[in-house]
Formats: structure tokens, sequence, C-alpha cells
């Protein structure tokens, strides 16, 4: 028990007892007894309650040792460590948990220096610490890094405060420190990961704009600044549509507005944006709505990326696709005009044919010969037409030969200048030295007075028509749109005017056989302008705009070499060898005014409808032919392949290729392989004439 001045609590109180009743008994009166008796037991019963007070005392410290050692526990095993720091820096005090932060033993961290368990980077931030400490007075913290046993490091936070002793004094630091090494490290990653973003945001290949409700630009990241041609700090504060084309403002404006009220996540914009040079991207945009942790939704992130490219692209397969279809057109129309003019020369044919037969026949009968003059002018100009159909459906090669194209216009120039209206100038700028082309020289010229005329009817009143030849290098850019051709050197003839120009879709008609902007067409005009240019390896373009004329341009394949025209072998006209020829013809009008044509000459004739039949007439005939009159279409087989049989069975039959259509393809390939001549139909008794001298 307590000892307090040496002496029990029993003894003290029979002390005051006794000085109490000698004092009464000395300076009052005498007490009796009975007063005596009172005070007795007032003084036990005081002595117990004193006792009991006693006891209580004792439960009351046992109860605080006992909250003592719980409180020694849980400074001990916190899970933060706990030091007292002298003044001095030096450690007075550590729990355990602080002891095993740095691996060292409690008794062993008593009166060192704190700071040689910080790392020597950090001791700087530490003094820092402590001086703010001493200077506020208030409780403090900071974050640094302290170094284990092993020297291994690790991030803790301490916060500290100053203990005073009753005179004011500063008596020592009380200092948690709490382990914050993973948030530290998860708050690296994230840092680093931060980095990374802004890094992906800054110099992501795309345009990232932020934009408010109202359509004013937040942010825009540096790559996109930089690819619009802006500063970054020039854009943020403007309206989006500011940098937006003018086309597409208000459809941009109403999705803008859709995303915020219909709180659409995402969406799809595409649109044209303005470069600070003016030039325009078409830009691909995804939508993000922003929403903050109130719900709420005020800001919108644009990633945009520039699709000119792909929308060049796109544009540019449409054209070639508009192109391939304008081209399918026009080979399907050109395919149906061969056609109708191979019929057209067969069925004139006859006509010519008989005609001839008709005026040798008859007396020479001046009226008769009126009539008989009319159906032949007639039957030309059909015939003319039928060429015209050939040279559209690119079967009009006829003689190409090594020609200058400024001869070429020359010529054609002089020639309609007396037809056309005298008020209209021609002006002529032709390249000196032009390479030559392989041409024909009366189709071209067909071709250019075609385009002349053309130019022509389209000046009112005044005007002018400029004719210009240049040299032209097709790269492989240009030939991507112009199907044909094939990359090389090209002589370029244009024709311009200042006329009233065409819509477009005349345009897109000019070259159709018969179409024509006036009451009523005269013929195939431009279309067999076009099969002439495109049967000589060339490409023609028409451009034109209401109001400001048309210009028309025709490229065609320059020439290296010189082509020297074969001379024809001279040939006694007077003289004609009389033979046996197999005719080889199915249209059964053609065939009786051939026949009738060679028995005029004095020829035999052996007829054959079909391939097979020829090729039986050729196989089991007893005696020689002399020639094969082969026309190039036939029920059964083409002329190409009843040739072959020809040569092998008579080698020395010579033969003469016949046919509606002109001079290419099929029968060029006949003529290569040793055919000796060709006749066009529809031909005449005279023609026909010199054609048999000439191979016979």
């Amino acid at each position: 028990m307590k000892k307090e001045n040496g002496r029990s609590y029993k003894q003290e109180l029979r002390r005051q007892a006794k000085v109490f009743i000698q004092k009464n008994h000395e300076e009052v009166m005498p007490v009796d007894q009975k007063n005596i008796q009172r005070m007795i037991e007032d003084l036990q019963i005081h002595q117990v309650e004193l006792e009991l007070q006693n006891d209580e005392l004792q439960r009351i410290q046992l109860e605080l040792e006992e909250a003592r050692d719980r409180y020694f526990r849980l400074y001990d095993f916190a899970p933060i460590g706990y030091f007292t720091i002298s003044d001095k820096g030096m450690i007075l005090e550590a729990n355990l948990t602080g002891a095993e932060m740095v691996h060292k033993e409690r008794e062993l961290l008593i009166g060192r220096p704190f700071f040689r368990f910080i790392h020597r980077d950090d001791r700087d931030l530490f003094y820092i610490h402590i001086q703010k400490l001493f200077r506020t007075k208030a409780r403090q913290r900071c974050e640094l890094r302290l170094l284990k046993l092993n020297g291994s490091e690790f991030y803790v936070q301490l916060e500290s405060t100053v203990a005073h002793d009753l005179s004011g004094h500063t008596k020592c630091l009380w200092t948690a420190v709490s382990n914050i090494h993973e948030r530290k490290e998860v708050e690296s990653r994230l840092e680093k990961s931060e980095e990374r973003y802004h890094d992906l945001y800054e110099n992501a290949p795309d345009i990232y704009f932020t934009v408010a409700q109202d359509g004013t630009i937040l942010s825009i990241n540096r790559f996109g600044a930089d690819y619009i041609g802006y500063c970054r700090d020039e854009l943020p504060g403007r309206p989006l549509w500011s940098i937006v084309h003018g086309d597409h403002i208000e459809a941009l404006q109403k999705q803008v507005s859709d995303l915020f009220h219909k709180r659409e996540q995402t969406m799809e914009l595409a649109f044209h944006v303005v470069r600070r040079d003016g030039s325009l991207l078409w830009i691909h945009g995804r939508t993000l709505l922003m929403i903050d942790e109130t719900g709420s939704s005020n800001r919108l992130l644009l990633i945009c990326r520039d699709i000119s490219g792909q929308k060049a692209a796109e544009e540019e397969r449409m054209e070639m696709e508009r192109q391939l279809q304008e081209i399918q057109k026009m080979e399907s129309i050109k395919t149906l005009a061969g056609g109708i003019a191979h019929e057209f020369n067969n069925a004139l044919c006859g006509i010519s044919g008989n005609i001839d037969l008709l005026h040798m026949k008859l007396p020479q009968d001046k009226d008769i010969f009126e009539y008989i003059e009319g159906i032949k002018a007639s039957t030309a100009r059909m015939s003319d037409l039928t060429s015209q159909l050939l040279a559209y459906a690119r079967r009009g090669k006829y003689q190409p030969r090594s020609t200058s194209i400024n001869d070429i216009v020359t010529d054609t120039v002089s020639l309609i200048k007396r037809n056309i209206n005298p008020t209209i100038q021609f002006e002529t700028v032709l390249t000196k030295d032009i390479p030559n082309i392989s041409a024909d020289f009366g189709q071209m010229q067909m071709a250019i007075s075609d385009v002349l005329y053309n130019a022509s009817e389209a000046i009112q009143n005044q005007g002018c028509i400029r004719i210009v030849t240049s040299v032209e290098e097709a790269d492989e850019a240009f030939v991507k749109y112009h199907h044909t051709l094939t990359p090389g050197l090209y002589t370029c003839l244009t024709i311009e005017d200042n006329g009233r120009g065409m819509n477009e879709e005349t345009q897109n008609r000019i070259f159709e056989p018969f179409f024509s902007t006036k009451f009523e067409g005269r013929g195939l005009g431009m279309a067999s302008v076009y099969g002439i240019v495109k049967n000589h390896n060339g490409w023609i373009s028409v451009y034109s705009h209401e109001g400001k004329g048309t210009a028309v341009k025709i490229y065609l394949p320059a020439i290296e070499t010189v082509v020297k025209r074969a001379k024809k072998p001279e040939t006694d006209m007077d003289f004609a060898r009389v033979g046996t020829v197999l005719v080889i013809e199915d249209e059964e009008v053609v065939m009786e005014v051939t026949r009738e044509m060679l028995e005029e000459l004095g020829h035999s004739v052996l007829e054959a409808r079909t391939g097979n039949e020829a090729i039986d007439i050729v196989l089991n005939f007893e005696s020689d032919i002399d020639l094969a009159l082969l026309d190039i279409k036939l029920p059964d087989m083409d002329g190409g392949e009843i040739y072959p049989f020809i040569k092998e069975a008579r080698p020395k039959m010579k033969v003469l290729v016949c046919s509606g259509y002109a001079l290419n393809g099929p029968i060029e390939e006949i003529l290569a392989s040793g055919a000796q001549g060709f006749i066009q139909k529809p031909f005449s008794f005279a023609t026909l004439r010199e054609k048999l001298k000439e191979v016979l």
C-alpha cells in the first residue's frame, strides 16, 4: 500500500483524534463520558470510510496500470511507426513498427540521429520540415524516402508535432511515420501513364477537340493545331464553326446540339475544315460525350481524322466508274453502229452494182442516165454515212501514213473558211518541228472539220476560234484518267471557241450518234470524231461552260520514225486476165450483183454462201481457181477461219477480202497472213475491175 510521511492513514487519524480531545479538555470544559463515546464512534465510522476509499484507490491504480500496458502494446504494434526525437535530432523513443520499418532493433535506434535513416537526396526535405515545425508550432507533414538496414529505400509520410515542458520550452518532437511506398508506386505508374496519355493526346495522328455545349473550342492537341495551320493557343475560345466550311456549318451545329440534348454518347460526323492557308480538309469525326461526377455533360470530345485522301480516292473511283460506264455505253453504241454500217454496205453494194450493170446494158438515153446519176448520188451519200458510222465504230482507219498534224490543220482550215461565217476569226498557233503522227489524212481532216463546224455554229455573230498544236508527255498520272492511252509522247490539238458553251447534260451526250442541240441533227458529227480519234489510238476531251465557250483537246501518239507509204505496183489498166473466181458471200443480193459484174468482165464464177461450201469447193473443184472473193462475215464461220484452209489447199490461189466493214481487225490479220487485197462494200463496177487488175 502506498505510504505518506512514513505513517499509515489509521495512525494519522488516531493522532488527530488525540489532539482534538486534549484541546477540548484543556480549553473548553471537561467532556463528559457520553460525548467522548460519540466521538469515538464517529471516528470509527470515518475509519471504515477511509478503508473503503483506499480499496477504491487500489482498484483504480490497477486499471491505470492495465490501461498503460494496453497503450504500450498499441504503441508498439500500431501500423504506423512512432518516433520521439529530441530537439537535436536524436531518437529518444521508437515503437516496434518504426524499428521494423528500418530493419533495426529498437534498442539500437535509441540515441542515434534520425536523419541517418533518411535518403541522402531527401535530407534537405527533412530539415525544411523541422524548420517549419519550430517556426509555426503547428503540425507539419512531408513525404520523403527512408533507408532500410539493407540499403533499400521506401517512401514514407512524416507527420510531426512539438511537445513542450511545463515552462513552455520545446521538449521533443513526436513524429508519426506512415509507409506510403505502394501508394507512391501507384502514383508513379499513374503519372507515367498520364505522361504517355498526354504524349499520345498531343502527338497522335488525329485532331482532338474539346468542345463546350455552345460549340466553343476548349482545347486542341498540338498535332491538330499544327495540322490545320494554327498556333495551339489561337483556337481555344473560338467557336468550332469558325474553322468549318460554310456549306457544313448548319448541319454540324444541329448534330452537336442533338448530342447534348439527346445525350448520345457517340456520333460520326463528316465536314470540311478550312485551314489557315484556305485549303480544305475532308474531316471524319467521332464524338464522345464527357460526363462529370454529378452526371451532367457539358463537354464533348471530338476525335477527327483527315480523310481527304480517301475522299479523293473515292471521287477518283467514282470518276473512273463513270468513265468506264461511258466507255461501255459508247462501245455498245459503236458495236451497233458497226453492224448497221455493215448491213447498209451489203444493201448498197447490191444497189450500186445493179445501177452500174443497168447503166452498161441500157441504151444511151439522156433521161435514163439522169435518173441513174440521181440514184448513184443517193448511194454515194449513203456510202459516206456508213463511212462515218464505221469511223465512229473505230473501223475507219483506212490508209495510215506518217504526216504532220500542222499540215492537216492548215489544209482543213483553208477548206472550211469559205463555208462559215466570215466574221469569225481564226487564230492558229502551230508548234514548229512537231513530231509526226501515223494517221489517215482524210479521216483526220474530216474529224477536225466537224469540230471546227461545231465551234463556228456555237459562236453568235462575231467570235474567234483558236487552234493550237503542241507536244505533251503523258505520264502514269495522266493515263490513269485516260484509259486507252499509254505513257509516252503525244501531239495535242486544241480547238477553242468563245461561243455559248454547253451544259453538263449536253457534254455527257455529245459523242452519241445523231445527237444534236440543233432542231435537227445533220449526221454523226462528234460521234464520228470520237471514233476516228479512238481508232488512231488517241483520246478526245471536251471542256465547256455555258456562256464561256468550249475547248476540244485531241491527243494522238507521236511517232519517231517516218512511215513510208507503200507504192502501188504499176499495172496495165487495160489488161485483165480472165480466170475463175470463187465468190464467198452469204447475202443473196450481193452474190447476184457480184456474179453479174464478174461475168461481164469475162470471168467464170463459183458461188459459196457458207464457209463449209467454200471449203468443199476449194478441196473438190477439179480445175484451177484463180481468185477467191472472201466475205469476212458468214453464217457458220468468219473469213479468218476459212483463209487457212484456202492457203493450205490451193497455195497459188489469190484472195481478195471483201467486207462491209472497213480495213481493220480481222481483215488486217488476213492481209498480214498473205491475202492479196481488200475491197470495201459497196463497190462499183469500175472499182471491182481495178481491183481485179491489181490482184490478177
